[in-house]
């Protein structure tokens, strides 16, 4: 952590985008998403704009269209004016 913190947390490093995957299970599974989880941190997402898809997309190969919380969220800031 004191390296991450250092090295990519500094002020004046513009780096604030952090990919992890990680084993739920040493078990291997039909489907990927059961064995392996995953945690996606960037300083500038917001639900609201396009993230730097270059990053989880293109170079991590996530995807966050699925996400409920984001779908949730998205869901809630088109439809808060509605009514």
């Amino acid at each position: 952590m004191n390296v991450l913190q250092k090295v990519f947390l500094s002020p004046s490093q513009k780096l604030y985008k952090i990919g992890i995957i990680f084993a739920k299970t040493e078990e291997v599974h039909e489907n990927v998403n059961d064995q392996f989880g995953c945690f996606l941190y960037d300083d500038q997402f917001r639900t609201d704009t396009h993230p730097a898809e270059y990053f989880y997309k293109d170079f991590l190969g996530f995807s966050v269209g699925e996400n409920a919380k984001i779908q949730s969220q998205r869901f809630y800031d088109k439809t808060e004016n509605l009514f």
